[in-house]
């Protein structure tokens, strides 16, 4: 297990604490990424908060569209800026109606 934690996380170092016990503390900056949604998720948390506020939902959209910004606020630099970009992408393609069948 220990190897592959140094693998995914490579400066991850082992210390051992106060009563002997072995640690690996996680490096902030290789989890971030691990852990923050994918552009496609928050593609799909913004379709359903646009789809609540035209059901009439507001409290629910403002709730999920807080929810949201805690989400962005945490993602750091460009890791936000191109998962926003994206986000826009992905929600301006599945928002376009579909093309015409052939023929």
């Amino acid at each position: 297990m220990t190897v592959a934690l140094t693998d995914r996380f490579p400066e991850t170092e082992r210390w051992t604490d106060e009563v002997n016990q072995p640690r690996w503390p996680l490096p902030t900056t290789g989890i971030v990424a691990f852990l923050s949604p994918k552009p496609e998720e928050l593609a799909v948390l913004a379709r359903a908060i646009d789809k609540l506020v035209h059901d009439g939902a507001a409290n629910e959209a403002r709730t999920l569209r807080s929810l949201e910004e805690k989400m962005l606020a945490n993602i750091r630099g460009a890791l936000a800026r191109a998962s926003r970009s994206t986000t826009r992408r992905c929600f301006r393609h599945s928002a376009s109606p579909a093309a015409p069948a052939p023929g």
